[in-house]
């Protein structure tokens, strides 16, 4: 599944949706401005940078 991240009134991010919308594609839009994302990238990018992943 495709996770896609943004604020919901960003023209891009409207665009994106519609997109796979059309082409029928599953996707889970988290928007930023009513939760956060941050926990979940935060802990993968500490693991990458620490060479765990």
């Amino acid at each position: 599944m495709i996770r896609l991240f943004g604020i919901a009134n960003c023209d891009t991010i409207r665009k994106t949706r519609k997109w796979l919308r059309s082409h029928r594609l599953e996707f889970e839009f988290r928007d930023y401005k009513k939760r956060a994302a941050l926990p979940i990238w935060y802990d993968n990018s500490s693991n990458i940078l620490a060479g765990r992943i």
